[in-house]
């Protein structure tokens, strides 16, 4: 029976791919997927990293010694002092010949230490993206990012759903770099796989408040982003909801106008508009219409950054073209005159 693709084998299911972990607590995440893999008959190159160095390893994990040896011997490439938010800068130093392009980036539970502040979360999830896209490969990679339950705030949370503004928002925060959202994924069967070992050296997410602790991980979900080459349709696709208020030079004005701008701005988005207001100025006799405009796409990204702009290029366009009517009839006016 063939596996489903989950993060015990990221969707690996032929040889030469080229795996990069980062923030891998006690690496027993690289040595789990790799034992994984190789039951799997699959050849990759696994690079596994971790923000801490060595030494800071061997004093907080128990197990990583023992760990270390065994990635040593499937031929895992380890290496420490590699922040996650600046992988161009740390890679420099590890692959002097050139930085290679990866076919799955993957960072399991990130966290900051201590009690941390949702709006870092997000920042640091954010420039996680930021720092990761740049190296992957746009035919066929993917960034895995696990989180606990609630933090993703998709449709997909079924454990724990919080109101999105409660959430690390980590489809926004992807599509700020050009990433769409290819799966969500359940992790508990996988991660109970990637546990069990006889040697006692199966994966758990170690680093929990920065200590020899595990996170809480059933009910967690991996996020699998991609490039929109390597993503056809986008998962869970983001509504956005924004009121605009437009001049109409006639009292007849025809929507559609406003769809063809739309469409100009941003090809390929889904919207729908609904009229809200019209209104008359008593003094200039200038009329408005004020419309609610809910964007979505799902087959291009759309960040709430982005989406901002939009609006923005909407009403730069209507003025215009509303402005450039005026003058048409001043002109007409002054030649009938």
């Amino acid at each position: 029976m063939d596996e489903e693709t989950d993060l015990s084998n990221l969707g690996i299911f032929s040889d030469n791919f080229n795996v990069l972990i980062v923030g891998d607590g006690d690496m027993s995440y690289g040595l789990s997927l790799a034992r994984h893999l190789r039951k799997m008959n699959v050849s990759a190159s696994l690079t596994t990293t971790t923000l801490d160095s060595h030494l800071e390893l061997t004093n907080r994990y128990s197990r990583f010694e023992s760990i270390h040896s065994k990635l040593i011997e499937l031929g895992v490439n380890c290496h420490y002092g590699i922040n996650a938010t600046n992988l161009q800068d740390c890679l420099s130093n590890v692959f002097p010949a050139g930085i290679p392009f990866f076919d799955r980036i993957v960072f399991n539970f990130p966290h900051l230490c201590g009690k941390s502040r949702i709006n870092l979360s997000r920042q640091l999830i954010q420039e996680f993206f930021q720092s990761a896209t740049p190296l992957l490969t746009a035919s066929r990679g993917e960034i895995w990012i696990s989180l606990t339950p609630g933090q993703g705030g998709t449709p997909a949370e079924t454990r724990k759903r919080l109101p999105w503004k409660n959430t690390w928002q980590v489809q926004d925060k992807a599509a700020q770099v050009g990433l769409m959202l290819k799966q969500v994924i359940r992790t508990d069967a996988a991660l109970e796989r990637l546990a069990g070992s006889k040697d006692g050296l199966g994966y758990f997410s170690k680093g929990f408040h920065n200590e020899d602790r595990a996170f809480r991980w059933d009910g967690s979900l991996s996020h699998v982003f991609a490039l929109p080459l390597n993503c056809k349709v986008c998962r869970y696709p983001i509504v956005w909801s924004f009121g605009v208020s437009i001049m109409v030079h006639d009292p007849t004005y025809n929507v559609d106008q406003l769809h063809d701008v739309i469409r100009q701005v941003k090809p390929g988005l889904r919207f729908e508009t609904m009229l809200l207001n019209k209104y008359v100025m008593p003094e200039s006799g200038i009329a408005t219409r004020t419309y609610m405009i809910n964007f979505t796409a799902i087959r291009v990204t759309l960040s709430k950054p982005e989406t901002h702009s939009i609006m923005l290029s909407i009403r730069e366009k209507m003025d215009a073209l509303e402005l450039l009517e005026r003058a048409k009839q001043n002109k007409t006016k002054q030649e009938s005159a």
